[in-house]
């Protein structure tokens, strides 16, 4: 018999109280990321906001809803495919708020997606340049713009845009003086020598933010030889209280 997601987490939750986590071998990204969150709450980080950028379906967002609840959430996903699955999660759940738009660095109105197919009512659209074959405009914003005026004093900002995370994180300076923690998806080479941002280039930026690499939620690799091809990444502002305890046990 095949259990409901919503049975398979009750499960996982029971079980976890009794200090047995239970997932898939090999593990899949988000066991691993529901770890990392639950390890966070222990740690006594609780946001009062979650800014969840490209929130696809919203399996994420509805894992972290567990780890946060009563806290407010913004979903932030440009596919038309994922909108309906994310509003029926906002329809259930309280302050939950959808935002169907792509956000991206200063100064750009529009940024080109692919993938979905062919009507682009998928959910496997990602950024790529213009001129790319069945590339298609996407409403865009900057992420200081969509959430002017929220107000917030400690924000658990999480990226999933496929490469696209310094452009997103470079509209993203104002929100990032309240965001405690960032959980970015990270990529250890150009996928097919596509111009995108690499795991270097987001510690890089991000430690120039005032941002420490904090832990790893996952580590990907491909199918055929595992090497490791990408990521989960949690980083935490300089200063919290979670990058204070340095002991060994």
């Amino acid at each position: 018999m095949r259990l409901s997601a919503h049975a398979r987490r009750f499960a996982k939750r029971t079980l976890r109280r009794v200090g047995f986590v239970l997932h898939r071998w090999p593990i899949v990204r988000f066991d691993g990321m529901a770890d990392v969150l639950e390890l966070l709450r222990m740690a006594g980080f609780k946001p009062d906001l979650v800014v969840d950028v490209g929130a696809n379906r919203g399996e994420w967002a509805v894992m972290a809803h567990e780890h946060f609840a009563g806290v407010t959430f913004h979903l932030i996903e440009p596919q038309p495919g994922c909108l309906p699955s994310l509003r029926s999660f906002a329809d259930t759940a309280q302050h939950v708020h959808v935002h169907s738009i792509a956000v991206t660095s200063p100064g750009i109105s529009q940024v080109p997606m692919a993938g979905g197919g062919d009507r682009h009512e998928g959910t496997g659209n990602f950024v790529v340049s213009g001129d790319a074959p069945g590339a298609v405009l996407y409403p865009a914003t900057t992420l200081d713009t969509l959430l002017e005026g929220t107000a917030a004093s400690s924000i658990l900002l999480k990226l999933d845009v496929d490469g696209h995370e310094v452009a997103v994180l470079e509209g993203s300076r104002s929100i990032l003086r309240r965001t405690e923690i960032v959980i970015a998806e990270f990529w250890r080479y150009r996928i097919f020598n596509e111009d995108m941002t690499l795991f270097a280039d987001l510690v890089q930026w991000l430690r120039d933010a005032e941002f420490e690499l904090y832990d790893v939620a996952s580590l990907n690799g491909r199918r055929r030889d595992r090497r490791l091809r990408s990521g989960d990444a949690v980083f935490a502002r300089r200063g919290s209280p979670l990058l204070r305890d340095v002991n060994w046990q």
